[in-house]
């Protein structure tokens, strides 16, 4: 009989055990893929979104000067003189 009583007690301990095990590991998997992303991922985000606006501006500074029309050419009015 101790043993069966052991055993149910047990049990319930093992269960709270097993809660606080994957609480652990949920936090230092979080802690983890946290740092990864702050060390690796949000410098490479940066600097694609850095690249691509350089890009935009760049094709957008192109398209305008490509779109101005050219000047008129200068046309000379006056008569020419007759000696």
């Amino acid at each position: 009989m101790p043993d069966a009583l052991a055993g149910i007690f047990g049990g319930q301990e093992a269960e709270g055990k097993d809660i606080w095990e994957n609480l652990a590991l949920t936090s230092i998997g979080g802690l983890i893929s946290s740092t990864i992303l702050l060390l690796l991922a949000l410098p490479a985000i940066y600097y694609m979104w850095v690249r691509i606006d350089w890009l935009r501006r760049r094709v957008g500074a192109a398209l305008k000067r490509g779109l101005r029309r050219p000047a008129p050419p200068v046309v000379d009015r006056e008569e020419p003189a007759t000696a």
